[in-house]
């Protein structure tokens, strides 16, 4: 199975962080970081511009992993905490 592109949040209470994620399936990323939480499209509050704008937001930022490469930078950060 190829991997898609998600959209995930990790929400620590009184905000969020969004970013990218490549993994064959949702279930994949809640499973492994139950801290986050991975669409398989969008949140139902969130309509196709806010999306965009947090997509491309994350990929400015540099917020876009791979599941099954090691962690770094911010999201080896968070996963140690």
């Amino acid at each position: 199975m190829q991997k898609s592109t998600f959209l995930v949040c990790y929400d620590y209470g009184i905000g969020g962080v969004w970013f990218l994620m490549d993994a064959k399936n949702t279930d994949d990323i809640n499973k492994l970081h139950p801290q986050f939480n991975a669409s398989i499209d969008k949140p139902e509050w969130m309509d196709a511009e806010d999306k965009e704008e947090y997509v491309s937001s994350a990929k400015s930022c540099g917020h876009h992993w791979d599941i099954d490469d090691e962690p770094e930078g911010w999201l080896k950060e968070c996963l140690s905490e």
